[in-house]
């Protein structure tokens, strides 16, 4: 008789009938099963709602065909329990798999850590790889992600109700159940851009862990891409974001007094001329990116969403004209040697957290103010610092500029530059001006 030997540890939940309580009920315990030899660890530590059943309930928690009423106070208990048990056990047999060589007794220091409390299994916690891509974020300046990313944490909390959630029941039914969620009445969105945000978050987020030696994730169980769920993904050009040229020179020919709203014009109308700058590019602006040539000036910089993670990505570039200037000349430090920055916000010393909160108010501030200037201008559509990038690009296409030229003036490194090499025709000064020209 040949024995097949079993190179996976098998990790489940058993009810434990040699032990039976005065009410009837019976324990459950951890059972592992690898190369033909079993043993049972107590569930004591483990973070579960309740650890004795009878056999009639225990049967219906391992039983997921078995339909539990949310009407009913006995199966909401017992669907909450089936709940934790599967959690628990995906996460404890994650951890059996990544003991390699496996040993019994690994397994139970690393679940009792030596006799303490159990230590949980952070690397295989979606919530966990929320926080730990937010660290990393946090650590290389993209800063103004880091709070999406956190909203998209506290939908996933609010959506599964439970201290952890294990990358293996993140399926492509649970992404399209959370979808649904993310559309419902008690989140309030209703729009699809921002439900793409959040599900491609999600997506980051499986990713990154992914590219880690020793992955708890692998392709067959990774819940994106073709025949599982696909991100209904936006176009940047849509109609609803953007404004058309004429409405765009109406807010470039907007007189007040107010000293807010002449700023915030001015930065609205910088950030439609310089490529769609949001404000974290605006306020990373420093004199020695601007080369000037007579009576206008050429700005190079590096977009705060792509410095750190495209390699070898050229600079933006952007012309500026002799108006435009005066923007600089109204608002900016006077203080123009290279190294200092053009506006008042930022400086070299600034903490992280100071920078995100400063960031932030400053979109704020222009937000509010360019909202009210479109008012009074009887624009219809409702118009923010972000809809200065949505017309920078909507005005481009319909001039007929190319999608992949129109990519490489936003800084975007997926466009169609990548399969025509187009970088090595890059924009020449005479180009700039006639983009220019166009808006």
């Amino acid at each position: 008789m040949i024995n097949i030997m079993i190179h996976k540890p098998k990790v489940s939940f058993v009810l434990y009938k040699q032990h039976k309580s005065s009410d009837g009920r019976f324990p459950i315990k951890i059972k592992i099963y690898f190369n033909g030899q079993k043993k049972h660890f107590s569930v004591k530590s483990l973070s579960l709602d309740k650890t004795h059943f009878t056999v009639e309930e225990f049967e219906k928690i391992k039983d997921s065909s078995v339909k539990l009423s949310k009407r009913n106070a006995a199966d909401i208990k017992l669907l909450n329990s089936r709940n934790i048990i599967i959690e628990q056990q995906l996460r404890l047999q994650s951890l059996a798999e990544s003991i390699r060589p496996f040993s019994f007794e690994l397994l139970k220091n690393k679940i009792y850590n030596l006799g303490g409390d159990y230590v949980g299994d952070k690397v295989n916690d979606v919530y966990y790889g929320f926080e730990e891509y937010m660290n990393y974020m946090k650590r290389n300046n993209k800063l103004p992600y880091i709070e999406s990313m956190q909203t998209t944490l506290k939908h996933l909390r609010n959506y599964h109700k439970t201290n952890e959630l294990p990358f293996q029941l993140v399926t492509t039914e649970f992404l399209y159940g959370f979808e649904e969620y993310l559309f419902g009445k008690k989140t309030k969105l209703k729009s699809s851009a921002s439900v793409a945000i959040y599900m491609r978050n999600i997506r980051t987020v499986f990713n990154y862990e992914l590219d880690k030696p020793n992955s708890s994730i692998t392709r067959d169980n990774y819940p994106f891409g073709k025949r599982r769920y696909r991100i209904k993904e936006k176009r940047i050009l849509n109609s609803n974001k953007s404004l058309k040229k004429e409405e765009v020179n109406l807010i470039k020919e907007y007189k007040t007094n107010r000293i807010a709203r002449i700023f915030a014009r001015d930065m609205w109308l910088l950030s439609y001329y310089g490529n769609g700058m949001n404000g974290a590019d605006i306020l990373k602006l420093k004199y020695g990116h601007l080369e000037y040539s007579k009576d206008c000036a050429i700005v190079f910089f590096n977009r705060q969403k792509t410095e750190t993670t495209a390699e070898g990505s050229p600079p933006i570039r952007f012309f500026l004209t002799k108006e435009d200037l005066k923007i600089i000349d109204r608002h900016g430090n006077k203080d123009n040697s290279p190294d200092n920055y053009i506006f008042k916000g930022l400086h070299d010393n600034i903490t992280a957290d100071q920078k995100k909160l400063t960031i932030n108010n400053f979109n704020s501030r222009i937000s509010n103010r360019i909202s009210k200037i479109a008012e009074d201008l009887e624009i219809e559509k409702k118009v923010t610092a972000e809809t200065a990038r949505h017309s920078f690009a909507s005005v481009l296409r319909k001039a007929k500029i190319s999608k992949s030229e129109i990519g490489e003036l936003m800084g975007h490194q997926n466009t169609h530059s990548r399969v025509t090499d187009f970088y090595l025709d890059e924009i020449d000064e005479d180009r700039l001006k006639y983009i220019r020209s166009l808006l």
